[in-house]
Protein backbone atom coordinates (compact mmCIF):
# COMPACT_ATOMS: atom_id res chain seq x y z
CA UNK A 1 0.00 0.00 0.00
CA UNK A 2 1.25 3.56 -0.59
CA UNK A 3 1.89 6.19 1.74
CA UNK A 4 -1.39 8.35 1.81
CA UNK A 5 0.85 10.93 2.85
CA UNK A 6 3.57 10.90 0.04
CA UNK A 7 2.74 13.47 -3.08
CA UNK A 8 5.37 12.27 -4.83
CA UNK A 9 5.45 8.82 -5.97
CA UNK A 10 8.73 9.06 -7.34
CA UNK A 11 10.63 9.09 -3.87
CA UNK A 12 8.79 5.58 -3.16
CA UNK A 13 10.73 2.07 -3.02
CA UNK A 14 9.05 0.11 -5.80
CA UNK A 15 9.43 -2.82 -3.17
CA UNK A 16 8.23 -1.55 -0.22
CA UNK A 17 6.01 1.45 -1.38
CA UNK A 18 7.90 3.75 1.45
CA UNK A 19 9.88 6.48 1.12
CA UNK A 20 13.06 6.45 0.47
CA UNK A 21 14.27 8.10 3.57
CA UNK A 22 18.13 6.63 3.76
CA UNK A 23 19.25 7.72 0.04
CA UNK A 24 21.79 5.13 -0.99
CA UNK A 25 21.49 3.47 -3.97
CA UNK A 26 21.89 -0.13 -4.11
CA UNK A 27 25.08 0.46 -6.03
CA UNK A 28 26.56 2.10 -3.37
CA UNK A 29 25.40 -0.14 -0.79
CA UNK A 30 27.09 -3.11 -2.71
CA UNK A 31 29.94 -1.62 -2.15
CA UNK A 32 29.75 -2.06 1.40
CA UNK A 33 28.51 -5.75 1.10
CA UNK A 34 31.47 -6.58 -0.88
CA UNK A 35 33.71 -4.80 1.87
CA UNK A 36 31.73 -6.84 4.72
CA UNK A 37 32.14 -9.91 2.49
CA UNK A 38 36.16 -9.97 1.92
CA UNK A 39 36.43 -11.44 5.57
CA UNK A 40 33.97 -14.03 5.50
CA UNK A 41 35.79 -16.15 2.78
CA UNK A 42 35.38 -17.43 -1.01
CA UNK A 43 31.74 -18.73 -1.23
CA UNK A 44 30.21 -15.72 1.00
CA UNK A 45 32.09 -13.04 -1.16
CA UNK A 46 31.34 -14.96 -4.27
CA UNK A 47 27.80 -15.34 -3.61
CA UNK A 48 27.81 -11.73 -2.02
CA UNK A 49 29.03 -10.62 -5.82
CA UNK A 50 26.50 -12.87 -8.10
CA UNK A 51 23.61 -11.61 -5.59
CA UNK A 52 24.66 -8.10 -6.09
CA UNK A 53 25.00 -8.79 -10.27
CA UNK A 54 21.82 -10.38 -10.60
CA UNK A 55 19.79 -8.23 -7.75
CA UNK A 56 21.90 -4.70 -8.70
CA UNK A 57 21.04 -5.28 -12.82
CA UNK A 58 17.49 -5.40 -11.20
CA UNK A 59 16.78 -2.13 -9.12
CA UNK A 60 19.02 -0.37 -11.69
CA UNK A 61 16.35 -1.04 -14.63
CA UNK A 62 13.23 0.33 -12.39
CA UNK A 63 15.14 3.69 -12.05
CA UNK A 64 13.57 5.88 -15.11
CA UNK A 65 11.12 7.77 -12.73
CA UNK A 66 12.51 7.86 -9.33
CA UNK A 67 13.69 11.17 -8.25
CA UNK A 68 15.31 9.84 -5.28
CA UNK A 69 19.47 10.67 -6.02
CA UNK A 70 21.94 9.20 -4.35
CA UNK A 71 24.11 11.12 -1.56
CA UNK A 72 27.35 9.24 -2.68
CA UNK A 73 27.02 8.58 -6.71
CA UNK A 74 24.05 11.17 -7.41
CA UNK A 75 22.40 8.81 -9.60
CA UNK A 76 18.79 8.24 -9.27
CA UNK A 77 17.21 5.09 -7.72
CA UNK A 78 14.23 3.18 -6.57
CA UNK A 79 14.88 0.67 -4.30
CA UNK A 80 15.40 1.90 -0.59
CA UNK A 81 18.85 0.59 0.95
CA UNK A 82 16.94 -1.75 3.49
CA UNK A 83 14.94 -3.72 0.83
CA UNK A 84 17.82 -4.19 -0.89
CA UNK A 85 20.28 -5.32 1.57
CA UNK A 86 16.76 -7.65 2.29
CA UNK A 87 16.91 -8.73 -1.01
CA UNK A 88 20.31 -9.93 -0.82
CA UNK A 89 19.74 -11.60 2.80
CA UNK A 90 17.35 -13.89 0.92
CA UNK A 91 20.00 -14.84 -1.85
CA UNK A 92 22.25 -15.31 0.82
CA UNK A 93 20.00 -17.71 3.09
CA UNK A 94 18.39 -19.23 0.05
CA UNK A 95 22.25 -20.20 -1.21
CA UNK A 96 22.65 -22.02 2.15
CA UNK A 97 24.74 -19.45 3.82
CA UNK A 98 24.74 -20.32 7.73
CA UNK A 99 22.30 -17.95 10.16
CA UNK A 100 25.06 -17.29 11.92
CA UNK A 101 27.09 -15.50 8.91
CA UNK A 102 22.77 -13.94 7.97
CA UNK A 103 22.64 -12.47 11.74
CA UNK A 104 26.30 -10.93 11.32
CA UNK A 105 24.90 -9.29 8.25
CA UNK A 106 21.83 -8.01 9.68
CA UNK A 107 23.71 -6.94 12.60
CA UNK A 108 26.30 -5.01 10.08
CA UNK A 109 23.84 -3.18 8.32
CA UNK A 110 21.17 -2.86 10.98
CA UNK A 111 18.69 -4.90 11.36
CA UNK A 112 18.87 -5.08 14.75
CA UNK A 113 15.45 -3.69 16.70
CA UNK A 114 13.87 -3.79 13.53
CA UNK A 115 10.42 -5.63 14.05
CA UNK A 116 9.60 -8.96 12.09
CA UNK A 117 7.15 -8.21 10.53
CA UNK A 118 8.80 -5.31 8.11
CA UNK A 119 12.01 -7.88 7.53
CA UNK A 120 10.55 -10.21 4.50
CA UNK A 121 12.03 -13.56 5.18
Amino acid sequence: MVNQYITNPSTLCLVCSEAITNPLCPSCVSTHILHWAEDKGERIKNLCKKAINALGQQSDRLTTNSTTTCIVCHRNHSVCPFCFTEMIVTYLRNSGIKEKDIDEFKEFFNYIGIPREFIFS
